[in-house]
């Protein structure tokens, strides 16, 4: 799965360094899973005025948690949230993405 982040912060009066976070949210989880998880994340130097385009690749392993019990990576079946953002307190993009449930 691709996600595409546009960042647009090159708009104050000196150029500076931004950090884009990409989360994975499970939103149905049958185990207790943090509300949300950072899974890939992008720094870059934006100058005055510049818009910078980020693509995020995920695995179907961004969606997995590991079973102590079975030592296997589980991937549930369910609605995940994709969430980007500059950290887990500043969220501006959210999008639902239905996965289907794997083992490794």
């Amino acid at each position: 799965m691709r996600w595409l982040a546009i960042v647009d912060s090159g708009v104050g009066q000196r150029p500076g360094k931004e950090v884009v976070q990409l989360y994975v949210a499970p939103q149905n989880s049958s185990i207790i899973r943090p509300i949300r998880e950072l899974k890939d994340f992008a720094k870059f130097h934006l100058k005055v005025g510049e818009t910078n385009q980020v693509i995020f690749r995920l695995s179907s392993r961004a969606y997995a948690y590991f079973n102590i019990t079975t030592k296997d990576f589980i991937v549930e079946t369910g609605t995940y949230e994709i969430q980007i953002g500059r950290s887990s307190r500043y969220i501006v993009l959210t999008e639902k993405a239905e996965v289907i449930g794997k083992k490794y």
